[in-house]
């Protein structure tokens, strides 16, 4: 996965589409941007992309229908598909993530955490649906399984961020799942292991909270739920091979330049 991976934005209000095209285009991402999902319909035959972000109440075509429209279809079914949402739209996020939709970003909407979650869901994607040899049918199924699971997995982790102790035992419980069903799910989907995919998501979420710059190293990682700073630094230097506080004054002056 590298910044070239092309793009491709859905939203009814031309002012956001501006602003994300212009967000992604300067961060390196190769991004197309359509008024509505019809129009994205059209030009998907042409060219294929790595991953969609979509709007999810648009005129004509929704977002439901527009995921519903693109799992239908073996050509397009393994594309990973991110909805925006206000805040009062949770009540059909059950039917966005049964129709296929892998992550939900709420308005409104800050790039940055938009962008960080566009990294994070393709290099979980890349590992959690490996190119297969079964039939069209069957591949369609296992992906959207896998889709769904790994997304409800990972709104648990965000759900309970806070929770230091946060761990395989409750994960599971939250799931309906036994332990030993979740850990090889887990493994088998994502490549790690179960701690280190509540880690991967903590410190996915800890570049969101570096944004502020009220917020010091210490208050990050405990809003991530990491019960020390020197462990969270540690972690976040394994993970993103930078210090926490280099990596925070990259975004910082990122975000300035913007």
């Amino acid at each position: 996965m590298h910044n070239s991976d092309k793009l491709f934005v859905v939203d009814d209000d031309k002012v956001i589409l501006g602003y994300l095209k212009g967000f992604f285009t300067k961060a390196g991402w190769d991004t197309e941007v359509f008024y509505s999902a019809s129009a994205m319909l059209e030009r998907i035959d042409e060219e294929k992309p790595k991953l969609i972000i979509t709007d999810l109440d648009m005129p004509e075509m929704d977002g439901i229908d527009l995921i519903n429209h693109l799992k239908q279809s073996t050509d397009f079914d393994n594309i990973p598909v991110l909805v925006m949402t206000a805040l009062h739209e949770n009540h059909v996020r059950f039917q966005s993530f049964k129709a296929g939709a892998i992550y939900f970003v709420n308005k409104p909407i800050n790039p940055y955490e938009l962008e960080t979650v566009v990294r994070s869901v393709l290099s979980q994607y890349s590992k959690a649906v490996p190119e297969s040899t079964v039939e069209p049918e069957e591949r369609n199924a296992k992906k959207n399984a896998v889709e769904t699971w790994v997304a409800e997995a990972t709104d648990v982790v965000m759900e309970n961020l806070c929770n230091e102790d946060f761990s395989l035992d409750e994960l599971a419980r939250a799931l309906n799942y036994s332990r030993s069903a979740v850990q090889k799910r887990i493994k088998q989907f994502t490549g790690l292991s179960v701690s280190k995919f509540i880690r991967s998501v903590r410190l996915e979420q800890s570049l969101v909270h570096m944004l502020d710059s009220e917020n010091s190293i210490s208050k990050i990682a405990a809003l991530v739920g990491f019960k020390s700073h020197s462990y969270y630094t540690r972690c976040f230097k394994d993970y993103y091979g930078i210090d926490p506080v280099k990596k925070r004054k990259e975004l910082q002056r990122s975000a300035i330049s913007a």
